[in-house]
């Protein structure tokens, strides 16, 4: 089994890399299965979503412990069976978000990889990056409206933050998310055949 972590900031493609990729490799005969984080259908994920979207207040450590209750649950449930019955596992906003806007809330890298101490390690990570003005854009043209981080200060921040990834999380990917959705997916292609090949 292959398990494939994409993330970046909002706005950077994620959702359109994502969908490619799971079309490219289910037309080639391979079982793929695809999972958003956080999960807003589970217990846990609705107290998240709640504080995401400022409707209750909590502590950035305890919100950073939600989110990783969450990865925890699905790594040690619905992955062990997601090995059994698929060739490709997909994610997004995985364990590198957390280190991203737990960092922004001002909470340690020390704290953040603590916490994530128990959660299965995708084999590799796609990480998104692009310009602070072409991501406003985006999500400009998304729907006109802006939510918790989209403000470009947080934006700034958070793009220098998934470079940093890298440094503390192996294999992680950088990739120039400006071009076409067709150049990024064959960039993001080429990115998985040589990580599985060498």
């Amino acid at each position: 089994m292959q398990f494939i972590n994409i993330d970046g900031p909002n706005g950077s493609g994620k959702t359109t890399l994502i969908n490619k990729i799971k079309d490219h490799f289910e037309q080639n005969g391979k079982s793929v299965v695809y999972t958003h984080f956080p999960r807003y259908d589970t217990p846990i994920g609705q107290a998240i979503q709640t504080n995401l979207a400022e409707q209750t207040k909590m502590h950035p450590s305890a919100l950073q412990m939600c989110i990783t209750a969450d990865r925890l649950n699905w790594s040690t449930n619905e992955l062990e069976q997601y090995k059994q019955e698929y060739d490709i596992v997909l994610t997004d906003r995985y364990n590198t978000s957390s280190l991203v806007y737990g960092r922004i809330e001002g909470l340690s890298t020390d704290e953040i990889l603590y916490n994530q101490q128990k959660i299965t390690s995708p084999d590799m990570h796609i990480v998104l990056h692009l310009p602070v003005d072409v991501v406003l854009d985006r999500i400009y043209q998304r729907d006109n409206q802006t939510r918790r981080y989209e403000n470009r200060a947080n934006l700034e921040e958070a793009i220098d933050l998934f470079k940093d990834i890298k440094n503390h999380i192996p294999n992680v990917y950088l990739l120039n998310a400006e071009g076409t959705p067709d150049r990024v997916f064959a960039q993001s292609l080429e990115l998985i055949n040589q990580h599985y090949t060498r």
